[in-house]
């Protein structure tokens, strides 16, 4: 989504706080989005198809460390690296490299990688901290996206048994 700025006469502004008092929106900006969604599917702009796009990637994620919620998977891995300026160890299931190992982030990353080809957990933190999904199959690449986003929408342990079957 994009911020934009209309100017609009007071009464709109009224009758939209009228409308938000009467629980009918939650804020002038859905009611806003959605006269323009209206519009733009009354005109044949916009499709059901596109809609449906619309509403997948308008769900919120959040943060399974701390609570913070964004709107875009990639706002959210950016935000859970955060958490782990070094990664030390798997944050999936505590495994750690051996005090030895020259770049234990890599080696974080690389247990990550082989595990997410047997675990739906694994595969969704390798999402967070890979470099690039272009080096996968394409159907595990689905899988690591897929668990992402079911870790991030708190609906991880519901989706875990469909993508074991991937």
């Amino acid at each position: 989504m994009r911020t934009i700025a209309v100017i609009m006469p007071e009464l709109y502004l009224r009758l939209l706080d009228r409308l938000v008092r009467a629980g009918i929106y939650s804020s002038r900006c859905e009611a806003i989005r959605a006269a323009v969604r209206d519009l733009l599917t009354k005109h044949g702009l916009l499709s059901v198809k596109e809609l449906m796009v619309e509403h997948e990637m308008s769900d919120e994620f959040m943060c399974p460390l701390c609570g913070y919620k964004t709107h875009s998977l990639s706002g959210l891995k950016r935000h859970i690296k955060r958490h782990f300026p070094r990664l030390e160890e798997c944050p999936a299931c505590g495994w750690r490299p051996g005090y030895h190992h020259p770049n234990v982030t890599n080696a974080v990353v690389i247990h990550l990688a082989r595990m997410a080809k047997n675990d739906t957990l694994h595969a969704a933190w390798y999402y967070v901290f890979c470099y690039s999904l272009s080096k996968l199959k394409p159907e595990m690449r689905e899988k690591v996206r897929m668990a992402f986003r079911a870790l991030a929408t708190g609906r991880l342990s519901t989706i875990m048994m469909e993508l074991e079957a991937i």
